[in-house]
Order: C-alpha cells, then sequence, then structure tokens
C-alpha cells in the first residue's frame, strides 16, 4: 500500500503536538483541514496534519477511502483496516520525525471512515498515543477487539449526531460501552437533531479535549 501524504497546517512557532484528521470515505485530507481554522487560537502551538486515504475511490474527483467495502464481510473490512494500519504508523513516525512530537502529544481526529480507522488503529495497534476524537463513526471488528487484552488505552471522545442516517449514533453508543468494558477512558456525546456532519459544539467539545492532552 503507497506512503501517504496530504495538506497540513505547521504553526509560526516550533510544535509541540499534532492533530492528524483522518477523512471520510470519498472524501481527502483538504475537507477535515478546514477544521483547523476553528482550532488554532486555542491550540497555537499544534501542528495539523490530514493526510488523504491510500485507496482512490472510482468514479469520484480527489475521493479516497481508508479500506474498501467490496463485499461488506466483518472479515473484508477487518483486513482492509489492518492494511491501511502500517501506512498510517509510517505517517506517524515521519510527523515525529520531522516535528520532534511524541506520540503522546499526537491526537487522531477521524470522521465516519477516518473515526473507524483511528478506533482501530489507535486502540489496538499504535502505542502511546495522546488521544482519540471520534466524529460519527464506529469500532469495527467488535469480536477480535473483545478478545484481544488491550492496556494503557488513549483516552477518546466520541461525538455522534442522533440522527444520523449513515452510521447509526448507536454505533457510537457501543463503541464506548466496549472502551469502558477495556477499561478504555471514553466520553460519548450525542448531539440531537445533527446528521452525518459535524457542528459547532463538536468542534468546541474537540479543542477542550485536546487542550486537556496538549
Amino acid at each position: 500500500m503507497k506512503n501517504l501524504n496530504g495538506p497540513e497546517y505547521l504553526p509560526s512557532k516550533k510544535a509541540t503536538s499534532a492533530v492528524v484528521f483522518l477523512h471520510g470515505l470519498g472524501s481527502n485530507g483538504q475537507d477535515l483541514l478546514g477544521l483547523t481554522s476553528w482550532m488554532t487560537r486555542d491550540l497555537p502551538n499544534t501542528a495539523f496534519f490530514a493526510p488523504n486515504a491510500p485507496i482512490g475511490v472510482p468514479f469520484t474527483f480527489n475521493g479516497y477511502q481508508w479500506f474498501e467495502y467490496w463485499d461488506r464481510t466483518p472479515a473484508q473490512i477487518e483486513d482492509g483496516l489492518r492494511a491501511a494500519v502500517p501506512p498510517l504508523v509510517a505517517y506517524l513516525k515521519n510527523i515525529t520525525a520531522r516535528t520532534k512530537v511524541p506520540a503522546s502529544k499526537i491526537v487522531l481526529v477521524g470522521f465516519s471512515q477516518g473515526t473507524m480507522m483511528a478506533l482501530h488503529a489507535g486502540l489496538r495497534v499504535i502505542k502511546g498515543l495522546g488521544g482519540i476524537v471520534g466524529y460519527s463513526g464506529s469500532l469495527l471488528a467488535a469480536d477480535s477487539f473483545n478478545q484481544e487484552k488491550l492496556d494503557q488505552l488513549p483516552p477518546v471522545l466520541l461525538i455522534h449526531g442522533a440522527q444520523d442516517p449513515v452510521v447509526p449514533a448507536s454505533a457510537s453508543a457501543m463503541a464506548e460501552k466496549m472502551i469502558k468494558a477495556a477499561d478504555g477512558e471514553v466520553v460519548y456525546i450525542k448531539r440531537p437533531y445533527l446528521v452525518h456532519s459535524i457542528d459547532d459544539v463538536g468542534i468546541q467539545e474537540c479543542v477542550k479535549f485536546l487542550q486537556t492532552i496538549f
């Protein structure tokens, strides 16, 4: 699988923390990087990175995906998740090499399929991560997750629209339950009337979460 690359925002002073945005299915890094305009005032020493997912989406303009849904079976999806982890790990190592920001000051912020990727990689593979923020997503491969002995999980913030027609809010509720069962620290916020999107309150809650870690 190819190396990840995408747009980024670097602060004028030396970065002491970093956010890595993981976009949703059919989107690209530039989409979530737009959130930086809401965050830089409160996080002036934070670098923001927004890689494009490694797999192109057919019949889209500049659309990417972290894993494919060609048969939608749990085994195929879990294989896709696992295959996407090494490029993400390499991307994070490159961030640390460039900025000297340690993993403990790096937070993954995902939306939809990007949240699925962030939760899979951040809870099960990447060690010492600062935290995870997941908008409108889910924790996939539940059976194998429950069987694994995980420790030192990073803190997690889950935010989901109550009226989401794409990924139901119950998916984040289930993720919260699973993370708590694994002795993880997790907060779940359900936004009334919100569909498959990110609202002002969700951004504010994300910034507060990031501030506690950074």
